[in-house]
């Protein structure tokens, strides 16, 4: 006999509240009980859905890699780098996920570092996938070393907002891309 289906509601509230409390407190720091009442839901609804913390945070997470990583296709290099840049920007710049990229790029947890490289891994395939439309557009030469360019890329973004602790901005991102694109050999 199966059971009633899963609400999307009640599963977007545990994934909110999950990444609230996540980013407020860690791993270590974060109650269950904080999270389902933030969420609206009982203790047994989380446990049904995810047996430990470290689940609970890796689907909450997981559920908003697609948000945050898309690739786009503007036509055009330049354009393209915008929107990815521009997302990821927004994302760094909201409260709870710029807070959930910290606690997550320190964290301790295996079953959360491998959440972190997931992350990672998708959104390097997404510029990487980026960047070979742009070479097969003719817009740049292959780049040398891709890994390096993908660096490139993203790298000052995740500088100001981890190391610095400073936002990011519109001019900031354009900043990074006409700077890539020059480097690249690429019209600005």
């Amino acid at each position: 006999m199966a059971g009633r289906p899963r609400s999307e509601a009640c599963d977007r509230a545990i994934t909110d509240a999950t990444l609230a409390e996540y980013a407020a407190h860690g791993l270590a720091g974060m109650r269950i009980e904080a999270v389902a009442a933030r969420a609206g839901v009982g203790k047994a609804t989380i446990y049904r859905r995810h047996p430990t913390k470290s689940d609970l945070v890796a689907a909450a997470a997981g559920a908003i890699v697609g948000e945050v990583v898309r690739v786009p296709d503007t036509g055009s290099l330049r354009g393209d780098l915008l929107a990815m840049l521009g997302a990821l920007r927004r994302a760094l710049a909201d409260p709870v996920l710029g807070e959930v990229a910290r606690v997550l790029v320190a964290e301790r947890d295996p079953v959360l570092i491998g959440v972190h490289a997931d992350f990672v891994e998708r959104r390097r395939s997404a510029t990487r996938t980026v960047l070979a439309r742009a070479v097969e557009r003719g817009e740049i030469p292959t780049p040398g070393d891709i890994e390096t360019a993908v660096d490139a890329v993203t790298a000052p973004l995740f500088w100001r907002h981890l190391g610095r602790r400073v936002r990011s901005d519109d001019r900031h991102v354009a900043a990074i891309v006409d700077d890539f694109l020059t480097r690249h050999g690429a019209p600005v």
